[in-house]
């Protein structure tokens, strides 16, 4: 319901800004072909010509997309839970789930957030050292240009890993003691040593199977490569579009799996007989 929309609008905006790219340009890229430290000369000086169109769609585009993921995938989110709610009757209380979906939305809108905040500090980062490594277009500096790179996608990241925690965890409390947004929210760091350790646990080992299955799609999507001489585009198409929806729910498999025990921790943790 959201992805391939989205695709589809972000295609067709990237569309409309290739097509702004004059033809002068595409030479001077296939002239510098080899050569990447020109060719990155030469895309800065697109890139600068192309920005104010590209920041005009962003302005629209990014929160579009963020409210839009936020509804569906916080909706989706509760339909699926009510659903295993229903087929285990132990597993959630029915009565709160009833009034759990805009909730369910806030949070997702919050993790949203937070992640698109982490990869524009990622990218402010990455064009702050590429000023000073480029300074000099003669001489440039690409060691530091790449740790800068590096360290700043792993630091950014590894701080919204740690934030993330409460985004992940407080759903599970509104869900399971009905408590609102905010206390949720606080209620994610006081759960205690023995009972984080586990559910972090969880997320660790599903976050390396979703891995796994990421580093599958990748092998799959490689065997036809080698018999690309006989075979056609459209099967090519159509074995890619196979592995990519098979990637899909086996990722919302594990989703739902995650969410699951998560939660029978949970209540295994709260309940006096443990």
């Amino acid at each position: 319901m959201f992805g391939i929309p989205a695709l589809w609008i972000c295609w067709q905006q990237a569309q409309h800004v290739w097509a702004l790219v004059p033809e002068e340009q595409w030479s001077q890229l296939r002239l510098v072909e080899g050569d990447p430290v020109r060719a990155s000369a030469v895309l800065a000086v697109l890139a600068q010509a192309l920005w104010p169109t590209v920041l005009g769609i962003l302005r629209w585009l990014v929160p579009a997309l963020i409210a839009s993921w936020a509804v569906v995938s916080g909706l989706g989110r509760w339909l699926v839970l009510r659903r295993l709610a229903q087929l285990r009757p132990g597993l959630l209380p029915l009565n709160l789930l009833e009034g759990q979906a805009w909730r369910l939305i806030i949070f997702q809108a919050a993790r949203i957030v937070g992640l698109a905040a982490a990869f524009l500090g990622v990218f402010l980062c990455i064009r702050a050292g590429a000023n000073s490594a480029f300074a000099d277009p003669d001489n440039p500096n690409l060691v530091l240009y790449f740790v800068v790179v590096i360290v700043s996608g792993l630091g950014i990241f590894a701080i919204w890993a740690l934030l993330s925690w409460a985004v992940t965890v407080a759903p599970l409390l509104s869900l399971v003691e009905g408590r609102g947004v905010s206390a949720s929210l606080r209620g994610a760091w006081r759960l205690g040593k023995s009972l984080t350790g586990k559910l972090m646990e969880i997320n660790l080992v599903l976050g390396i199977v979703k891995l796994a299955l990421l580093v599958l799609a990748m092998v799959f999507s490689a065997i036809p490569l080698p018999f690309e001489s006989v075979t056609t585009p459209d099967e090519l198409h159509a074995w890619w579009v196979m592995v990519t929806v098979a990637y899909f729910v086996a990722n919302d498999f594990f989703q739902v799996a995650r969410v699951v025990a998560m939660i029978e921790f949970y209540r295994a943790a709260d309940s006096p007989a443990a």
